[in-house]
């Protein structure tokens, strides 16, 4: 007995167990301690341990296949030989037993019976008379001190919970161990955060993902995507960083009162520990993230500057699926496709890496300081690297190939094409058509040989060993009657000497040899992906999608949904060959990505007017798609620095979120009330304000929608768009919105019934006396008495209008050149509270002067002989908001810039720098957004960083931040709580609150 249960215990461990550990769990075990005192009782009926003497000998016999080893820093014992461990498990760890020993040492890491509690043991020397005793075992608190963490604990504890399960129980809530499971670790936020803090996000995604995998709960799914998604940011070094606790409330509050037994206490302990938290003073209240069972499935960091280029590998088992991404400052990371798990992380070069490819096991990358390398995708190690001197920084074009043994490299340069050997680094060749060609698109190199396509739209074909032309094509000749020279756009090699090309043109030839074999003509394009018997050719905003049947191709389809250039496109492949769905993924420079569903029917394809998914959460350009399988794929940007895994369609259990989504929110269409339950917005497409009560947020109600303007039927007819706001605003009463469009126009729009049932009457007026003439800015004075408009003309003429805000007339006009003004107004903004009935107006420009203006109402207008004027100067970069305190006295001016400048003013005249508040994130650091509290002591900074960042102004400290993971557009600060949106359609509400309040909302 004693044999059996002490080896059971040592291989029934996750990672071993020290020798107290052991000691005291069979201490534990009351068939231990019935055998052990078998002839014999023990000295203390109070306290009852297992005699040492025992274990001493087992320790002995079992001599050199007994070891010691590390396990978080503790000397833990384990059984040498592996098919020692195998045959223990085997006959000790089976049936009953197994769940035995794995809920002994489970409630030993609990700690169920330290600390002086007793266990009953029933012993044949005591004739089985139940007794309560202390077992002296040691305590398993979390965390053993400040910051110090019971490893241990969080290392073996969820391993043995999950084994202590009884294999029968299809779920973990039909079984005690799986409950405590739940409860204790895989639901608890404690637990959780940790476990982080002691080993890594990485560590604690293995717990879930082992329970999951065998015993899968919802709930518990959804924490563990929920920690998945979150994982960038909790990681990110450096810059705005999110708690653990925030992330996970802000992504699963949305699925609050659904699983009331796990997820339901989990939001309940995250909140608590939000509220307790000391190092900042932001609580989310609402859902504020994008919650698991949407779109994006991982976020892949690692890079510390933008990605330049991608290169990717598929695999049907994924054992050789890679993904690499190589970065502006010359580093390059490699992921494994489908884990998302990071391979390898190599630092060669010193400058941007300008392309890269995969082949088997073969990395090769080339860079702007003319080095080129070759990776082991195996080993992580260097094969050879190789110096081309053609390679600079302004080359016109760049590529590198890597064969498919990969033993060859060819480095391509402009007009250039150098044949390097990667065994010996010799450079074998360099292949040039004439100096006047430049290439034009990526070469493909199979089969002995490699093929290039050039600007002038020739093609070429040569032998690799002997750097020989076999045949060269041009588009003329191809194509017969081409008149024009267009640029190859794509090559693909099927077969020897066998050629697929597509120029820019829209042609297509499948060339072979000296004869081309048949042509296909569609259209120009910029971006081309094939699939089959489909191809998609994208124009600009829009993609044509042609369908090639018999040597014929006819357009089938044309996509139309994106607001700028195409920049990406790619399919994703069919699982199945039943499948009769094709998917076309679109990236665009507006951000925004569109999926697109083709189903085949009888001999051709039935395609919607509207893409089956639309995503917004990329944040930048979308300039590579990368296809992972038919549901999954990943892409990236030239102007970030991560790239972004997403799943669509897939068949999982997924919980619907109710919220309105994707809701598109810019700084200048949208405003929330002052009371913050209202939010109106306008829809450009369709000419409407839409009113929204947002005091259910994330789950919005849309009230009302408005028609505004006189023609805005007309536009829908004739299916015009809008024109642009330059400002959308509330009234404090919730009654009026106030629209300024960069046509002239100005509008006046009651937001509600009267009692009558009817809508009062709508104002509006037209600055603009040509199409020269357009609003670059407007707001609404702090009274709501005036609005304030900028009317700018031809290059440099800026007249600053003051209108009257119940009949939208002029009553104030003056030229800004006249009083030395450069630039175009950026911004503006108003006070008035200081100077009782005058009207303080600040004026920002795109060459970074404030102009202030203070105006003397006389009756009813401000004539020009009671105006004074002065100039700030201190910005560089264009102003983009002007932001004030309530009354009046500070003023927070951001730019495009990194630099913030906060100004006081002095004596109730002038104004002078208090400080500078710079921002160092790599990120684009325009402000969007500025607002202060009620009370004046603090100032909310919302950016194109992603996040928001409140400062104290009477000492300049960050006093909190919140990471927020998209531009942030508008901010309306309300009491103590601050609601913010991003251009990705989310609103944000926090809670707000100074260190010496926090202990009030504990």
């Amino acid at each position: 007995m004693f044999t059996s249960r002490t080896i059971g215990y040592i291989v029934a461990a996750r990672n071993g167990l020290m020798e107290s550990e052991l000691d005291d769990l069979l201490s534990l075990d009351n068939d231990v301690l019935d055998n052990a005192y078998q002839y014999w009782p023990p000295s203390n009926r109070n306290i009852v341990r297992v005699p040492t003497l025992l274990w001493v000998r087992l320790r002995h016999d079992l001599g050199e296949d007994l070891v010691e080893r590390q396990s978080v820093g503790k000397t833990v014992l384990g059984l040498y030989h592996r098919q020692f461990v195998e045959v223990a498990r085997e006959r000790y760890l089976v049936g009953k037993m197994k769940t035995k020993i794995h809920a002994n040492i489970a409630l030993y890491f609990l700690g169920t019976y330290a600390d002086g509690k007793k266990k009953t043991v029933l012993l044949k020397i005591w004739d089985m008379e139940p007794v309560a005793t202390d077992r002296k075992v040691s305590s398993q608190p979390l965390e053993i001190a400040n910051g110090v963490y019971n490893l241990r604990k969080l290392d073996e504890l969820p391993y043995h919970l999950f084994h202590a399960c009884e294999e029968g129980e299809e779920t973990l809530m039909d079984s005690f161990a799986g409950r405590v499971l739940c409860e204790e670790i895989l639901c608890n936020a404690k637990w959780l955060d940790a476990k982080i803090r002691a080993f890594s996000i990485k560590d604690a995604l293995n717990d879930y993902e082992m329970v999951l995998a065998a015993k899968p709960l919802r709930s518990v799914r959804l924490i563990s995507e929920a920690l998945k998604i979150a994982k960038p940011t909790l990681e990110f070094e450096g810059g705005v960083r999110n708690s653990l606790t925030m992330e996970m409330f802000g992504r699963l509050e949305y699925f609050k009162h659904r699983y009331k037994e796990t997820l339901d206490p989990f939001l309940d302990q995250c909140d608590l520990m939000n509220r307790a938290l000391t190092d900042h003073g932001l609580i989310p209240l609402k859902a504020c993230f994008q919650p698991p069972g949407e779109e994006l499935k991982a976020t892949l960091i690692g890079l510390s500057s933008a990605v330049t280029c991608v290169a990717t590998q598929r695999s049907i088992d994924r054992t050789q699926s890679y993904l690499a991404a190589g970065s502006l400052h010359g580093s390059i990371i490699v992921w494994q496709l489908g884990t998302d798990d990071t391979l390898h992380t190599f630092k060669p070069h010193k400058s941007a890496v300008l392309a890269m490819d995969i082949k088997g096991l073969r990395l090769a990358s080339m860079s702007a300081d003319s080095s080129i390398y070759v990776f082991n995708l195996d080993t992580g190690s260097c094969i050879n690297s190789f110096w081309d001197s053609n390679v600079g920084e302004m080359v016109e074009f760049s590529s590198v190939v890597i064969s498919q043994d990969g033993g060859v490299v060819a480095s391509c340069v402009g007009n250039k094409t150098s044949i390097w050997d990667v065994t010996s680094g010799k450079n074998l060749h360099v292949l040039e058509k004439n100096p006047q060609s430049v290439l034009s698109c990526r070469p493909v190199m199979e089969n002995g040989q490699i093929v290039c396509g050039y600007k002038d739209g020739s093609v070429v074909c040569w032998t690799i060993d002997k750097g020989k032309e076999e045949f060269r094509f041009n588009q003329r000749r191809a194509m017969n009657k081409m008149a024009r020279k267009f640029p190859v756009g794509k090559l693909q090699l099927s077969g020897k000497d066998q050629v697929n090309c597509w120029w820019r043109s829209g042609h297509f030839a499948q060339l072979e040899k000296n004869d081309v074999k048949r042509t296909i003509v569609t259209e120009d394009f910029n971006i081309s992906a094939q699939d089959e018997d489909l191809i998609a050719l994208a124009d600009r905003k829009c993609v044509n999608i042609w369908m090639e049947k018999q040597q014929e191709a006819t357009k089938i389809a044309v996509l139309r949904h994106h607001d700028d250039v195409i920049s990406s496109l790619a399919w994703l492949p069919c699982q199945q060959d039943a499948d009769k769905r094709k998917r076309l993924v679109v990236g665009s420079k507006d951000a925004t990505i569109s999926v697109w569903e083709m189903e085949k029917i009888n001999e051709g394809y039935k395609v919607d007017d509207t893409p089956c998914d639309v995503i917004f959460g990329m944040g930048a350009p979308v300039d590579f798609i990368i296809p992972v399988d038919s549901h999954i794929f990943v892409t990236a940007s030239l102007k970030v620095f991560y790239l972004k895994v997403w799943r669509i369609g897939n068949d999982e259990e997924n919980d619907a979120v109710e919220r309105i989504r994707n809701l598109p929110f810019t700084e200048h269409n949208h405003d929330v009330s002052s009371c913050g339950k209202r939010l109106a917005l306008f829809d450009r497409p369709k000419a409407t304000v839409k009113i929204f009560d947002i005091s259910a947020v994330p789950r919005l109600k849309q009230l009302e929608t408005i028609f505004i303007g006189e023609g805005a039927s007309k536009q829908r007819k004739k299916k015009k768009t809008s024109p642009k706001t330059v400002m959308l605003k509330m009234s404090n009463d919730c009654r009026k919105i106030y629209c300024a469009f960069t046509n002239g126009k100005l509008l006046a729009v009651p937001a509600m019934l009267e009692e009558s049932g009817r809508r009062g009457q709508r104002k509006s007026a037209n600055l603009s006396c040509n199409s020269q003439s357009q609003i670059t800015a407007c707001c609404l004075s702090v009274g709501e008495n005036y609005l304030v408009v900028n009317l700018h003309k031809n290059e440099d003429e800026n007249n600053l209008i003051i209108v009257d805000e119940k009949t939208l007339k002029v009553i104030h006009l003056s030229a800004l050149n006249g009083f030395g003004f450069h630039g175009i107004v950026s911004c503006l903004a108003t006070s008035s509270s200081l100077y009782e009935e005058d009207l303080a107006v600040f004026v920002g420009s795109n060459m970074g002067e404030i102009n202030v203006f203070r105006f003397l109402k006389n009756g009813e207008s401000f004539p020009n002989s009671a105006m004074t004027h002065c100039k700030l100067q201190g910005h560089k970069e264009s102003l983009t908001t002007l932001g004030l305190n309530g009354d009046g006295s500070c003023l927070l001016s951001g730019t495009n810039g990194k630099i913030r400048k906060l100004w006081k003013l002095r004596n109730r005249q002038q104004w002078s720098i208090e400080r500078t508040i710079s921002s160092e994130s790599f990120l684009n650091p325009k402000v969007s957004s500025i607002a202060f509290t009620p009370d004046g002591n603090f100032v909310v900074i919302g950016s194109h960083e992603r996040n928001i960042k409140i400062y104290e102004i009477a000492t300049g400290k960050l006093v909190a931040s919140q990471y927020v993971y998209a531009p942030v557009v508008g901010i309306t600060v309300c009491g103590q709580k601050i609601i913010l949106r991003t251009n990705q359609g989310y609103i944000i509400t926090d809670l707000f609150y100074t260190m010496s309040e926090s202990s009030q909302h504990l």
